[in-house]
């Protein structure tokens, strides 16, 4: 049978991981303390208790780094369809980190979407659960936790009806 694991993060899900028993979770901030806990599932979607929980805490960011990453540039939104959708930006450089441990925060309709955060790179895809106009914004996050000024773009995004 197969087996899923829905990573949650201080309570809230955060990370869909078909099949594997690790997970990298992104989008995290600098001396924060996360309680980490994992629910498995089956093929026919029963779930298992919640794991026992485990609290970690983040190392602190450089003191010394205070400059922000530049902003990503040349935000655009793609329409996958059936509620698919697939972002992409030309990324942010930084004056203390490599463009590979930049972390990139996307909010949707002004929210943070945590399964759509990714570390270096121009691009992402999540799914959206209802039609309408969506705003996104990308905004690029050092290892100090400097964060740049938002990349903004919008769509109309539609569901599919089966």
């Amino acid at each position: 049978p197969y087996v899923y694991y829905q990573v949650y993060v201080n309570g809230s899900a955060n990370l869909y991981v078909p099949g594997n028993t690790s997970a990298d979770v992104t989008g995290l901030s600098p001396s924060t303390r996360y309680v980490f806990t994992v629910v498995a599932g089956d093929t026919w979607g029963n779930p298992s208790p919640l794991s026992n929980a485990v609290t970690v805490t983040t190392p602190a960011g450089d003191p010394n780094d205070t400059t922000p990453p530049t902003a990503p540039i040349n935000l655009w939104a793609n329409d996958g369809g059936c509620g698919e959708v697939w972002l992409f930006w030309m990324q942010s450089t930084d004056n203390v980190d490599p463009q590979s441990e930049i972390r990139y925060d996307v909010y949707i309709n002004g929210t943070l979407e945590p399964t759509a955060a990714m570390f270096g790179s121009g691009q992402t895809i999540f799914y959206v659960t209802a039609d309408g106009h969506y705003t996104f914004e990308v905004v690029a996050v050092d290892a100090a936790g400097n964060a740049s000024a938002p990349a903004i773009t919008s769509a109309d995004l539609v569901l599919c009806d089966f």
